[in-house]
């Protein structure tokens, strides 16, 4: 890599250190905007928040999200789930 080429890279960096990212009155340099579990960046990406901390994806659904209670998969937002209603005045079952 030449020696300019290096230098850009380095004050990229330096300067993605300074700016401000925020997120419910909490601020975050984009270096430091990480995964409070993993430590991934989380710029430009998904992420949940939970007591005050910040999670990846993959981290909130494997602490946080609802699991089936037969397998134990976790319901990820954005997926497709029916509902099952019992009717109690009749054996029917509905699905929504």
């Amino acid at each position: 890599m030449p020696d300019g080429q290096a230098v850009r890279l380095k004050m990229l960096f330096f300067f993605s250190l300074f700016q401000d990212l925020s997120y419910k009155d909490k601020h975050w340099h984009e270096a430091c905007f990480l995964c409070s579990k993993c430590r991934v960046s989380l710029v430009d990406k998904q992420f949940g928040s939970k007591a005050d901390k910040i999670y990846c994806g993959n981290c909130y659904d494997a602490q946080f999200a609802s699991r089936c209670d037969g397998c134990g998969e976790i319901f990820r937002a954005g997926e497709c789930h029916k509902s099952i209603v019992f009717n109690l005045l009749t054996p029917n079952v509905i699905y929504s």
